[in-house]
């Protein structure tokens, strides 16, 4: 059975396109000027972390084709996954702590964190190399 992967560069210009939408949405919140469907810090919030989720997914993806879930990348992946989805919670659910001490510096740390995920996804990728041959049943 042959591999068929999605071409990097689709997946690349998926990512670059929600990416911006991602300093879009914190822009707006730093600003105050939100677009009428982002009306508030939590819709913005929320929006973020979906978006995140959907970046996510082709990180995820590269690593299962590669069978790398215990890499020390991945790993970190999932930490800060982890840490994104805590912060966001926290702020939804209006907790208070040092990362979070409203909803505004959550849509920053958020952002941030989403940034360095990012990054750490273009650098596993760099080093992990996808399997092209093809399988027998």
């Amino acid at each position: 059975m042959k591999v068929k992967h999605t071409p990097l560069s689709n997946l690349t210009r998926v990512v670059v396109l929600l990416g911006l939408l991602e300093v879009f949405l914190v822009f707006s919140s730093l600003t105050g000027h939100r677009p009428p469907l982002f009306s508030s810090d939590k819709a913005i919030l929320v929006v973020m972390i979906f978006v995140g989720m959907v970046m996510c997914t082709t990180g995820i993806g590269k690593v299962a084709a590669s069978g790398a879930w215990s890499s020390p990348l991945a790993i970190t992946g999932y930490v800060l996954g982890g840490l994104i989805l805590f912060i966001g919670v926290a702020a939804l659910a209006g907790w208070q702590f040092l990362l979070v001490m409203n909803e505004q510096q959550a849509i920053v740390d958020v952002g941030v964190l989403l940034l360095v995920k990012l990054v750490l996804s273009s650098l596993h990728s760099l080093i992990m190399k996808p399997e092209t041959a093809s399988r027998s049943n």
